[in-house]
């Protein structure tokens, strides 16, 4: 078997994940990608601004900013499902593709 996945990617998520369950909005998230195709996660205080951070190398695949998490924080909740759908949702984002909202996740679920 052949698993493809991407550490950073990984880490990006979880990170975003926590930070939308728990609303911390003290870090703003991002997902880069590098000129050769390279994935990588780097967080910074959300004090500091965009043009201090040095991405001249980078495209922004994704960014987790204290609105996104806001927003993100108060359509998860804090029930079971939580956790899936905010997973779930990330990922979404980086793939570019409209995120189902929970009541949709949780009626897939039910049926």
């Amino acid at each position: 078997m052949n698993f493809s996945f991407d550490v950073q990617e990984v880490m990006f998520v979880a990170a975003v994940t926590h930070s939308c369950l728990t609303n911390d909005q003290t870090k703003v998230h991002y997902l880069l990608e590098s000129h050769d195709g390279m994935k990588k996660y780097l967080f910074v205080p959300a004090l500091v601004s965009y043009r201090e951070i040095d991405l001249i190398n980078d495209k922004i695949l994704c960014k987790f900013d204290h609105n996104m998490i806001q927003k993100f924080h108060i359509e998860a909740g804090n029930d079971g499902l939580s956790v899936k759908w905010l997973e779930g949702a990330i990922q979404q984002v980086i793939n570019g593709q409209e995120v189902m909202s929970k009541e949709r996740v949780a009626s897939l679920y039910s049926q």
